[in-house]
């Protein structure tokens, strides 16, 4: 699920649990526990304290992560550098 759909499920539901993101911090530590493709992996050396820099930073983090996947795509398609490795 991109982020962006994760957000709209995550607000949706913080409506029926709102006990379990009482506070800022809870609500940044619940974001990130959702979030997958290799996004919270990327989000771990930084400390957020607003919910808005957590879904900032996941949006850049996803946009990276696709375009490094479609650059390697790309990449082998047209017989890159490593397109002989290993003949």
């Amino acid at each position: 699920m991109i982020v962006m759909e994760y957000d709209t499920k995550f607000i949706e539901l913080n409506l029926f649990g709102r006990h379990l993101v009482d506070t800022k911090h809870r609500k940044v530590d619940q974001f990130k526990d959702g979030l997958d493709l290799g996004i919270p992996l990327a989000l771990s050396s930084q400390v957020f304290s607003k919910y808005q820099e957590i879904h900032q930073r996941a949006m850049r983090v996803e946009n990276f992560l696709i375009e490094s996947k479609i650059k390697n795509i790309t990449t082998k398609r047209s017989g890159g550098v490593y397109s002989t490795f290993g003949e």
